[in-house]
């Protein structure tokens, strides 16, 4: 187990008489709004983005893929379009990459993230970190929420 991992897990509701095909519904109207602030704790660029990369390849383990949401928003602060490219194609899907500036904190990172959901397309939002990683239930959990 990773060391910033969390030992609790989610308990997801049965998804019996139809709850499935409604939690697939929530998720096809969510926006997962991804904050990076926390990989930058250095000043390497290679480590950072390969921390990024671990936790995306984590989210297509997720039980609710994550390419069934309506949209992607990941702030960052100087991912390059070679490193934005290889995180779409991780993740299967188009990914939204909204530049902030490095002096943008942790909760102003996510804020911006948050104004840049289609609302078009979005009813809900989850919000993620990207120096934690996601029990594979976790988008289950959290989207069944809205159930």
């Amino acid at each position: 187990m990773d060391s910033k991992e969390a030992t609790v897990r989610m308990s997801v509701p049965p998804l019996g008489d139809g709850a499935g095909h409604r939690l697939a519904g929530i998720a096809a109207t969510t926006a997962l709004v991804l904050e990076t602030n926390n990989l930058r704790g250095g000043s390497d660029a290679v480590q950072a983005l390969g921390s990024l990369k671990r936790l995306v390849a984590r989210y297509a383990q997720q039980s609710v893929s994550p390419r069934s949401l309506a949209q992607w928003v990941i702030t960052h602060d100087g991912l390059d379009l070679q490193a934005r490219q290889a995180l779409c194609e991780l993740a299967g899907c188009s990914l939204d990459f909204v530049e902030i500036d490095a002096l943008t904190g942790y909760y102003d990172a996510k804020n911006v993230g948050f104004d840049c959901v289609d609302q078009t397309r979005c009813q809900y939002v989850v919000f993620a970190d990207a120096d934690c990683l996601p029990c594979a239930d976790w988008l289950a959990g959290t989207v069944a929420c809205a159930l």
